[in-house]
């Protein structure tokens, strides 16, 4: 068909057409990818181009809700496999797009008739996802395996809003940020137990470095040598005797010791879960961020502007 003579435009169409088709069904495919998957890539992708295409603030917190719940079920699904720095991530992905959504909706809840009704379903849907994660992590807390990843999956589930919010998005923020800041706590904690089981014993090693070193130096004989010159009889008999000996022993070079022994290194399930947790203490940090706007958004709107008199 693209051999055939016909007019450039209608070439072009068809490639255009093509690529298209191929586009789409990549996308398609690529919704239930994970992490460490050939398609995932494609997927954030996509998600990057749904947010660019939103313009509005009640458009860009559909799409930040509909990317908190996509997190969410890749936690969940990470969580079963028993791949538990992965659902660290997407965990803490999870909590940072709810709070972008409710700091999109606070500033204008209380004007735009569609920001009205996008707070109630998504304090609807917040309610269910924490149902979800709960329950997730009460059946996966029995298995070793899971344990870990349940105790992120219940730190989903437990956190609930302050008294003092003044909107429902502001609430939902509050959610989101406690949400992160607990995932932040449970991932550091277990990338110390990981860090700590793969250097089993790396302390004691080095205290039984220091401690002859310490012994060693003050010796039975130096102190007399030392408090001997003050007598006449002594000083002359035990100086030479002093000189040549560190001489001797000032021949091996014992500074390097210290450098060339092998530095320890941690193990890829160590250095996984502190990736972890450096991402979990970036999404908290984001996650708190928003709930400022969030803040700053309800007294805006909050306070009413005093509409000028003619």
């Amino acid at each position: 068909m693209l051999g055939a003579p016909a007019p450039h435009v209608v070439r072009t169409l068809v490639v255009l057409v093509a690529v298209a088709s191929v586009v789409a069904s990549a996308t398609v495919a690529s919704a239930d990818s994970l992490p460490d998957e050939a398609l995932y890539p494609l997927k954030l992708a996509s998600e990057q181009v749904r947010l660019a295409l939103a313009q509005t603030a009640v458009d860009r917190a559909a799409v930040e809700l509909s990317l908190a719940e996509h997190r969410l079920a890749e936690a969940q699904r990470l969580a079963e496999a028993g791949r538990g720095p992965a659902a660290i991530v997407a965990s803490s992905a999870y909590g940072a797009h709810l709070a972008t959504a409710a700091a999109e909706l606070a500033s204008i809840e209380r004007i735009e008739p569609r920001a009205v009704a996008l707070v109630a379903q998504l304090g609807a849907r917040l309610a269910d996802q924490q149902a979800r994660a709960a329950a997730t992590a009460a059946r996966l807390a029995s298995d070793p395996r899971t344990a870990g990843a349940a105790a992120v999956l219940a730190t989903v589930g437990a956190p609930r809003a302050k008294a003092g919010a003044t909107s429902a998005s502001e609430r939902v923020a509050e959610v989101a940020s406690a949400v992160n800041d607990a995932i932040a706590e449970v991932a550091e904690e277990q990338a110390r137990e990981a860090a700590a089981a793969s250097d089993p014993g790396t302390r004691g090693t080095r205290t039984e470095k220091k401690a002859p070193a310490k012994t060693a130096s003050p010796g039975a004989t130096e102190p007399p040598t030392r408090d001997a010159p003050a007598a006449a009889k002594p000083a002359p008999t035990r100086s030479p005797t002093r000189t040549e000996p560190p001489r001797a022993r000032a021949t091996p070079t014992r500074t390097p010791e210290p450098s060339a022994t092998p530095k320890h290194t941690l193990t890829p399930e160590a250095k996984a879960a502190r990736e972890a947790a450096e991402a979990a203490k970036h999404a908290a940090e984001k996650a708190r961020q928003q709930l400022e706007k969030a803040r700053e958004g309800a007294k805006r709107t909050a306070t009413p502007r005093p509409t000028p008199r003619r």
